[in-house]
């Protein structure tokens, strides 16, 4: 997007959403946004803008306004249609923080003594599934190396890798 564009985009967000976006900047960023407004710093302020937490001010009131949570149903639903085999959910790297890590260990706890629990009354226990951690490139580098791996100890072996 050209520049016109961007600023474009800024003001309609200023104009919709200034409160929200005003309290996050400056909480988050500790940007004062009449400041940078004022000292024509556009292009930062929609790239901070677009930095935002996802549990931000700024975000709640986009998803929240009735004509853009329309927009967003209808592209998460374009979405599901053309792509069923997508990546799954996972935080952002920058939202995954200790808090977070060690409450993922204790839902994956919790979750493991349910169906412990289940098992020890005789019942049939469902699969424990891991609660997503971020996912980077690097993650995607390695699955693609062990795949890659696993194929050619497929072919040494006789087996079709395209199998796997």
């Amino acid at each position: 997007m050209g520049d016109a564009g961007g600023r474009a985009r800024l003001r309609e967000l200023i104009r919709r959403y200034r409160a929200e976006i005003r309290a996050d900047l400056l909480q988050v960023f500790g940007v004062d946004l009449a400041r940078w407004w004022v000292d024509r710093r556009w292009k930062a302020l929609l790239e901070l803008i677009d930095q935002l937490p996802s549990a931000s001010r700024f975000n709640e009131a986009v998803q929240n306004d009735p004509e853009q949570a329309e927009l967003i149903a209808l592209a998460r639903e374009e979405a599901a249609d053309q792509d069923t085999e997508g990546e799954a959910w996972s935080p952002r790297v920058a939202e995954y923080d200790l808090h977070a890590n060690l409450l993922r260990d204790l839902i994956q706890a919790v979750l493991g003594l349910q169906a412990a629990t289940v098992a020890a009354q005789g019942g049939k226990p469902g699969q424990v599934m891991d609660y997503p951690t971020p996912k980077t490139e690097v993650d995607r580098a390695v699955a693609r190396m062990n795949l890659a791996w696993a194929k050619n100890m497929a072919a040494r072996f006789g087996f079709d890798p395209d199998e796997i």
